[in-house]
């Protein structure tokens, strides 16, 4: 049976959220791909495949395989939704990854999920394992799901969708999902253990030089400004976007708003500037691309690089030579392929060094290093594990920090785990980190040591930062504080402030 499918995504928190850490009761589905397991009717040359010796201990696994982004390779196993009904249950997969990479959407990716329909509900829920991309030996990916009582039908896709490489699947298992006290308990992370630690672990070598701060938000008035710098803050990154009913749908529309917007950002430059804070100019939409609840800038067809090209030419221009400015960003989280989005940055780059040649750009990614210039900056995102941080955004399982969340213990080492790319990236190329974002929402719980420790990390790798957000949406507000998901109030002080405002205290002062 072939299923046809397409993708909803719910933003809002809408379900009685899941809370603790969670061990594997019993065994609800095993399926480890054994013949009379397979459905020959889903499998299809040289995308879906059944392979009999191609898995973790020689046995079979299903094989799928993507050469262009084009459409989707999928394989279904239907379930019995009496099984399940009312039960909170683990998914568990087993996968080896060979050179996946992202489609054009940034959920245009391997993805192993739930596929839930409920009586009465046209909505479909996909509850999805935390993969990855790139290339990998065997690992285990697990989500853990609340099946509603009134479920209509389930079923297990695991397809690669609307991307590239290739994924072997040899186990799918399901079972009961038993809730885990707290425990003092920590286990080893031999793979943390492997890193080498940054320059500034020895508290005694600091990093007093570093460049600290918030993106912005609605307010950057001057009293903003000057809280900001009461509490330390040395660095803004300045959102450059278009509200929503400014018109930007041609190229004229959207050189017009960048050139009103430019004029804005001049302004904000010399208030930072008079209280000792540096700018990031951060361009935030992309002319022709698109915004969704996945990324800030879809990039497709009609994604406008020759208006991108001069916007930065019209910057740089414009800001080449005024004091003040850190760093040029040159998209926000761009959703695009690799190949074509590193062409476009070498021809950005080379724009803007020809208007102005010392002012530093940022790269939002540690995946190619653009040797044509030494004064990059590169400025990764970093929000691990997502189902944390962005808990009661389109994710219905309360975790809890440190602890088990989707299987793997999270604590500072697993965050230094999730940080090894970036950090063997400035390693290997003596580069400049820049961390344009990073937050965990208010009310999940030990958000306030998930932002110590992230802090503690960028501080010992000498990495500048900027928290998102200052003044934005209160849930990401150092201002606001969170006892349950949805209700934020007015916080004078909190664990998460204090957290930020004790790093902040490491900066160095700007050139006046």
């Amino acid at each position: 049976m072939t299923i046809r499918f397409f993708l909803f995504f719910v933003v809002l928190f809408t379900l009685v959220p899941l809370s603790g850490a969670y061990k594997q009761g019993k065994i609800l589905l095993d399926c480890r791909f054994a013949p009379k397991e397979v459905s020959a009717d889903d499998l299809r040359p040289g995308s879906v495949m059944w392979e009999p010796d191609s898995g973790k201990e020689g046995g079979p696994a299903l094989h799928l395989k993507s050469t262009t982004p084009a459409g989707t390779r999928n394989y279904p196993i239907l379930l019995d939704p009496e099984v399940y009904r009312g039960k909170r249950v683990i998914l568990e997969v087993r996968v080896k990854g060979l050179n996946l990479e992202r489609g054009e959407k940034s959920h245009f990716a391997p993805n192993f999920m739930f596929c839930i329909r409920r009586k009465n509900i046209r909505k479909i829920r996909w509850a999805k394992v935390a993969s990855e991309l790139g290339s990998y030996d065997w690992k285990s990916f697990y989500c853990v799901e609340q099946i509603p009582r009134d479920l209509e039908s389930i079923c297990i896709v695991l397809v690669l969708q609307e991307c590239t490489g290739e994924a072997w699947i040899d186990r799918v298992v399901v079972s009961e999902a038993l809730e885990v006290p707290d425990s003092d308990e920590k286990p080893f992370n031999a793979e943390a253990a492997k890193i080498r630690r940054g320059p500034y672990a020895d508290p005694a070598n600091d990093n007093r030089n570093g460049s600290r701060g918030f993106m912005s938000g609605r307010d950057m008035s001057e009293s903003a400004v000057q809280t900001l710098k009461l509490w330390g803050a040395n660095l803004v990154r300045y959102q450059m976007s278009p509200g929503k009913k400014t018109d930007v749908s041609t190229p004229e529309a959207y050189l017009a708003w960048l050139e009103k917007k430019m004029r804005e950002a001049e302004s904000v430059r010399e208030r930072c500037f008079r209280n000792g804070i540096q700018l990031v100019l951060d361009l935030h939409r992309a002319p022709g691309g698109t915004k969704s609840k996945h990324a800030s800038n879809m990039l497709a067809e009609n994604t406008r690089f020759d208006v991108l090209e001069e916007a930065w030419n019209r910057l740089s221009k414009f800001f080449r030579g005024k004091p003040g400015i850190y760093a040029y960003d040159l998209l926000n989280e761009p959703s695009v392929r690799n190949t074509v989005w590193r062409e476009e940055v070498k021809r950005l780059i080379a724009i803007i060094r020809k208007n102005d040649p010392e002012t530093p750009i940022v790269v939002q990614s540690v995946d190619h290093f653009y040797t044509e210039d030494s004064n990059i900056f590169y400025g990764p995102h970093f929000y691990s594990p997502h189902d944390l941080t962005h808990e009661g955004v389109g994710r219905f399982t309360r975790w809890k920090y440190p602890g088990y969340i989707n299987g793997v213990y999270w604590d500072k080492e697993q965050l230094r785990l999730a940080l090894k790319p970036v950090i063997d990236f400035q390693q290997k190329f003596k580069a400049k980190i820049f961390i344009g974002e990073f937050s965990c929402i208010a009310w999940a719980r030990g958000a306030d040591q998930w932002v110590r420790d992230t802090v503690e990390l960028f501080d010992e790798y000498g990495f500048d930062y900027t928290y998102h957000a200052f003044r934005e949406w209160p849930p990401w507000s150092l201002e606001h504080e969170a006892e349950s998901v949805g209700k934020v109030k007015p916080s004078a002080d909190n664990g998460r402030k204090r957290a930020i405002l004790n790093s902040l205290k490491r900066n160095g002062r700007i050139r006046q």
